[in-house]
């Protein structure tokens, strides 16, 4: 969703040369990030279950997927705030 403003902030700053080495360290962060994101929402998902998987129903399911559905929003939300600042300070 945000991957290719970010990419174009981000690597705009680096020089041709530097290019190859900008782009491998944007691509390694990227997909850290993505890997720690699933597992906090994994965390957040599981700990508002308050009930072991077996024992948690559907209602359970429905306020733990909510919860977790709003924060990821917000999250994207911040995210987008923060390179449309990041943007307009390049133009």
């Amino acid at each position: 969703m945000n991957t290719t403003p970010l990419a174009h902030v981000a690597l705009g700053a680096v020089s041709a040369e530097e290019a190859g080495t900008g782009l491998g360290l944007f691509t390694t962060f990227m997909y850290l990030a993505n890997s720690l994101g699933v597992a906090l929402i994994g965390i957040l998902f599981l700990s508002s279950l308050n009930h072991t998987l077996s024992d948690a129903n559907l209602s359970d399911y429905i306020r733990a997927f909510i919860i977790s559905v709003a924060v990821s929003g917000l999250l994207a939300l911040a995210a987008l705030i923060c390179i449309s600042f990041c943007y307009k300070n390049e133009i």
